[in-house]
Order: C-alpha cells, then sequence, then structure tokens
C-alpha cells in the first residue's frame, strides 16, 4: 500500500521550512487560503473591571480554521455584549489593534470565568507570525494524510482480495506504529504530562503532537472497522495511548473502591476487576493495544452510569450481568462463572419452576442490546452466543426429560439395561468419530452434556470398558495428529468398501 503524501517525505519537508534562513510565505499563504478560505482571528481576552487602570492580557489569538479552536468555541453562547457592560471595550479594540467596524461579535463561553471574552474579526493569513502560519499548513498536511489514508482503506476492500487486503492493513498498521515511534524518540514528546491546551501553543513539538493525533485516529479506525485483518500481537507505542489511560485512572480507582463496597463475592470482583487492572498497571513494559483500551473506556463509561446515575436498584447483580452481556465481556472465566451461578440457581428450584426460571433468562439475554465492533476477546464468539447455547441445551433436556418422565407419573417398569457394543478402536478415535458425526449432523442430540453420557453408557472398547464422560469430552475436543491420521485411514478404508461395492 503506498499513500499519496509520504510520512516521511512530510518530515523532510518541515524540517525545510524550520531550518530554511527565509521562509516562502506565498506558497503558504495561498495554500492555507484555498484549503480553509479567509483568516479569522479569535481573540481571547481577560478583564478584570474592578482592578485599577483595567488591564487586559492578551491569552491566546488563533485563527477560527485552526485545527484546534473548537476547543474554545465549543459550549458557547454568541451574544452581543452591550458597551455599558464593557465599558472599556474600545481599549480592549485598540489595544488588539481591532477596528470597531472590523467587530464581528464577541463570545462569552459558559465554561469559562466571567471576565473571559472572545473578539471575532476578519484577517488575512499574511499576518500571522511565521510560527503560526507553519503550524497551520502542516496540521493540514496531518489531516490530509489521515484521509488518503482511509481513502486507501476503502480501495483495498473494494478492490484486493482477501488476503492482499489483510496483508495491506498490517502494512499500514506497521507503518503507523513504526512512524509513531520515530516522532517520539525524534522529538521526545511525553504525553503523560502534557495536556491538550498545551499542545495548542505554536511549536514544531506541537505540531508533531497534532501529527500524533492523526496517526492515533488512523489507529483507532484500524482498531475499530478493521480488527480481524489486524496483527494482533503488535502492540502500539505506549505514548501514543497513554494520556487516554491517564483520563481514564482517577475512574478506575474510584470504581474499584465502589464495587469492593457492593461485597459482590470474590470471584466476581476479581473478573469485574480484569479488564480494570489492564488501565491500573498499563506501563511500558506492559502495554495493550487499542482494541483493550476502546473496550475499558466503554465500559468505564457505562459502569458509572450503572454505580452513579441508575436510580432505580443499582445494586441488583442481575442489572449488572446484563451490562456485562450488553458490552461483549467474553471472557471464557466469566462464562464459566455465570453459568456456574445459572446452575446454582436452577438447583435450588423446583421441577416445575426450572422451564419458566430458563425461559426468564433466555428473554432478557435476547432482549439485551449488544454494543456492535467491540469485545473483551475479539477473537472469542461473542459472549451471548455462548449463553444462548447453554440455555437452550438446558431447555432442550429439560423437555426431553419430562417427555420421558412426565411429573407425577411413576414409572412402573423397569428392564436390566442392554449390554454394551465394544467398539475396535481407542476411545480418542471413537471422540473424534462421535465429533464427526455431531458437526455434520448425522447425530441430532443438542445437549453435549447428555450426548457424552449416552455414548460412555452404550459403548465400550477393547481396551476400556468404563468409559468417563468426562474423558470422552476431553477428547472430543482435543483430538491430537496421531487421532486424526488414524481416523482418516478408517474412513478411507470405509470409502475403499464402498468402491469395492
Amino acid at each position: 500500500m503506498t499513500l499519496t503524501i509520504a510520512f516521511d517525505d512530510l518530515l523532510v519537508e518541515i524540517e525545510s521550512a524550520y531550518n530554511a534562513s527565509t521562509l516562502k510565505r506565498d506558497y503558504y499563504e495561498n495554500y492555507l487560503n484555498n484549503q480553509l478560505g479567509i483568516c479569522t482571528l479569535v481573540n481571547v481576552l481577560r478583564f478584570n473591571p474592578a482592578a485599577a487602570g483595567i488591564d487586559f492580557q492578551v491569552i491566546d489569538s488563533f485563527p477560527v480554521n485552526h485545527p484546534k479552536s473548537k476547543i474554545y468555541i465549543r459550549n458557547t453562547e454568541k451574544a452581543p455584549i452591550p458597551k455599558e457592560h464593557c465599558p472599556e471595550l474600545e481599549k480592549v479594540l485598540f489595544q488588539i489593534k481591532i477596528e470597531q467596524h472590523d467587530l464581528v461579535e464577541i463570545q462569552k463561553p459558559i465554561k469559562h470565568a466571567s471576565n473571559t471574552v472572545l473578539f471575532l474579526s476578519n484577517h488575512h493569513w499574511s499576518n500571522l507570525t511565521n510560527e503560526q502560519l507553519i503550524f497551520l499548513y502542516f496540521a493540514s498536511k496531518f489531516q490530509e494524510l489521515e484521509k488518503q489514508c482511509y481513502a486507501q482503506l476503502k480501495y483495498s476492500l473494494s478492490e484486493l482480495g482477501e488476503k492482499q487486503v489483510k496483508r495491506s492493513i498490517q502494512k499500514l498498521q506497521r507503518i503507523l506504529v513504526d512512524w509513531s515511534t520515530d516522532l517520539i524518540q525524534l522529538f521526545h514528546l511525553d504525553r503523560l504530562t502534557r495536556s491538550r491546551s498545551q499542545k495548542l501553543q505554536y511549536d514544531r513539538y506541537t505540531l508533531f503532537s497534532h501529527g500524533y493525533d492523526c496517526l492515533e485516529n488512523i489507529l483507532v479506525h484500524l482498531e475499530k472497522h478493521y480488527s480481524k485483518y489486524l496483527d494482533k500481537d503488535l502492540f502500539v507505542p505506549f505514548s501514543v495511548i497513554s494520556s487516554r489511560v491517564n483520563c481514564l485512572k482517577p475512574k478506575v480507582e474510584r470504581l474499584k473502591t465502589t464495587i469492593i463496597t457492593k461485597k459482590y463475592d470474590a470471584e466476581f470482583n476479581e473478573l469485574l476487576f480484569a479488564p480494570l487492572f489492564m488501565i491500573s498497571n498499563v506501563s511500558q513494559k506492559k502495554r495493550i493495544t487499542y482494541q483493550q483500551l476502546m473496550f475499558v473506556e466503554v465500559l468505564v463509561e457505562r459502569l458509572f452510569r450503572f454505580f452513579y446515575d441508575t436510580k432505580n436498584e443499582p445494586n441488583k447483580i442481575e442489572q449488572l450481568h446484563l451490562v456485562l452481556l450488553s458490552l461483549n465481556y467474553n471472557c471464557p472465566n466469566y462464562y464459566a462463572y455465570l453459568t456456574a451461578k445459572m446452575n446454582e440457581r436452577i438447583e435450588s428450584l423446583e421441577k416445575h419452576e426450572l422451564l419458566m426460571q430458563l425461559l426468564k433468562w433466555m428473554k432478557a439475554v435476547n432482549q439485551t442490546v449488544v454494543i456492535e465492533d467491540i469485545a473483551f476477546k475479539p477473537s472469542n464468539k461473542p459472549l451471548r452466543y455462548w449463553i444462548e447455547k447453554w440455555l437452550e441445551e438446558e431447555i432442550w433436556f429439560l423437555n426431553e426429560t419430562e417427555k420421558r418422565n412426565p411429573i407425577g407419573q411413576v414409572k412402573t417398569t423397569s428392564s436390566d439395561p442392554l449390554p454394551k457394543m465394544e467398539l475396535d478402536c481407542s476411545v480418542n478415535e471413537l471422540a473424534l468419530l462421535i465429533r464427526l458425526f455431531s458437526e455434520t449432523g448425522i447425530i441430532g442430540v443438542k445437549n453435549h452434556k447428555v450426548l457424552m453420557q449416552q455414548v460412555s453408557q452404550t459403548f465400550q472398547t477393547s481396551k476400556v470398558k468404563e468409559i468417563s464422560p468426562k474423558s470422552l469430552s476431553n477428547k472430543y475436543y482435543e483430538a491430537d495428529h496421531t487421532t486424526i491420521a488414524s481416523v482418516k485411514g478408517i474412513i478411507i478404508d470405509l470409502l475403499n468398501r464402498l468402491n469395492s461395492k
């Protein structure tokens, strides 16, 4: 996969722009004017009407079209401020060299201090400092690079075969990680201590921080939409994700304290803490993928809503299990814990209550909306798939038992069990043959546990007279190469006999 604007070429262009003794402003001005249009300056001012002499301090000044400008514009209330509310308005305008007729409007941000005012006025790119002009030019180049990556991904999916798509996306993934690592080593940018607002300063390091954001956006896009193609063993640089991890850590610690106070059983606490510990313990040596980070971000958000925003009995553990189901917490240990708890519950019920309880659980599972494109373990099947399968087997087994021995009916006749059939094969071979019959639909028993019991009660081998259902089940799922080879020989022998008929 090739990109129209290669990242290393962009680095060379940036180096030459910063190190050149004279700057070709016309080229940058024309480019920005074509890309972003007329420059409109935002002058952020703080004033103190109670202070003697009324001092004004210019906090920042940058174009509205600056890629990060929305951090100031967001959540603001656009409203002209009357002159009597700001009697020194003319002094303010004079200080920032804005004529009264050039003043477009004043914005008073809701979330800023009451003595903060934003002034908007028309301006020109040529009035920007060299640093501002260079920053804006290359910031737009980073965004252009990001757009081209998305275009290449779209092309790969539509034009290339499955294997070529996987190869191309993994190549792009490795390139992005290499670029991120180069930036970290070259400019020593520390995302652990630098806040987003600090990155708004116009310097070359801020420029590369914005480059980080674009690379991070692409990596997140890959993890979210193309996870099945990615190299699962490739971890992104810690410095790229550390700022997001730091934002999560206080919430994670608060959640851990809250969970302990709920006095759930120790095993459930350990399972609930497992993804949270990924954030608590992340470091340069112990890294996580974007997929894991995105899962924990969503998990923390949902748990916060569950524990702190819900008013209707948030302590019910059944509701918490449905939250984990909706987030596809498909950890094998959690599935084992959940089914064990459901088993304990149904064992305590009377026979006539069992079916109703199982159907209620099935209804709750089916009605739970599961978030797509997110999972604790992307390579595993969804948690709902396994829970539904478990419930279906329990319901089927209960119905079959009821057919053979209805409630209230006493079994009046008995007969000696038939002798077991002896097979000229090993238990390993028998388990694999049963698995083949089951997967091809020749055997129609849905409940795996029942199937293992029936086979062990019906057959024996020349060496094993009493086949353990548990041992048979283990061999059913774990066929070794020797067993596969011997079963292939049995099937080939059967085919030869058929061909000779």
